[in-house]
């Protein structure tokens, strides 16, 4: 009976403290919800008077990236503001026993890093219409939130010329080539910035900083939605795990009572 208690009370409390936790993110998402409702959303940078915002204020803006000097991506030959490329030299290795060449030679590929790089434009912003925000290092806040998308992922065989034939079936050892693989946030690419607009020098509300910086391929509608139905969610199930917990609880609290009285 002592051990039956102990699981009830443990199980019990268990969920209730699972409960919380579903609490808490439910009240994170309704935050969430609350804060981007509550967000600055410009139809015009012009409009935004310096008696109303005498601090760096949250702003929600929509629009697409724009750059005057855009990194070209070096497979996709496309332009982006953040570009990260990772290349791989390829290698293949004859596997056979004693290093001769057989009928029945196989070669085993391997890669080797070459260089992992991430390269963002020296001046970029997200721009609708008459609202253009430039954007100061954002390529950590973009790549957190998986906006950078994967655009290529290519073989570029080496050039016939370099390659020794004759020295790589006696090394048993020959470099295929390198992989080039690429990901990037492409100029003209639709996107939702949220973050933190402050004032500049020139007395212009013209630069969102990456503080608390945030993208979304979602709109502003989108994210609240989203933000709200998971508050909903984790609320429910909040609900039913303390239910649960509550449950357990009182059975075993009931049931060492009854055990109680009958001694």
């Amino acid at each position: 009976m002592a051990v039956a208690a102990a699981c009830g009370l443990i199980s019990g409390v268990g969920a209730l403290t699972g409960a919380g936790f579903a609490f808490h993110w439910s009240k994170e998402h309704a935050n969430r919800a609350q804060k981007l409702r509550s967000c600055v959303k410009p139809k015009n940078l012009a409009d935004l008077k310096e008696e109303f915002y005498t601090a760096p204020f949250e702003a929600a803006i929509r629009g697409k990236t724009r750059c005057a000097q855009p990194l070209v991506g070096e497979v996709t030959k496309r332009e982006a503001v953040i570009l990260h490329t990772v290349k791989d030299q390829v290698n293949e290795k004859r596997t056979s026993p004693d290093g001769t060449p057989t009928k029945e030679e196989k070669w085993e590929r391997e890669e080797r890093r070459l260089s992992d790089e991430t390269h963002e434009a020296p001046s970029w912003s997200i721009a609708n219409g008459p609202v253009e925000v430039p954007i100061k290092n954002g390529w950590q806040a973009a790549d957190n939130s998986g906006v950078i998308q994967r655009m290529a992922h290519r073989l570029v065989p080496t050039p016939e010329g370099q390659r020794d034939r004759v020295k790589e079936q006696r090394a048993g050892e020959r470099c295929v080539g390198v992989v080039v693989r690429e990901r990037m946030l492409p100029v003209d690419t639709p996107l939702t910035v949220l973050g933190t607009i402050e004032q500049e020098p020139d007395h212009k509300w013209s630069r969102m900083f990456a503080v608390r910086l945030e993208f979304s391929h979602k709109t502003v509608s989108e994210l609240i939605t989203e933000a709200d139905d998971n508050a909903r969610k984790w609320r429910v199930v909040g609900g039913l795990v303390a239910a649960v917990g509550g449950g357990l609880l009182v059975g075993t609290a009931v049931n060492y009572i009854k055990k109680r009285g009958q001694r």
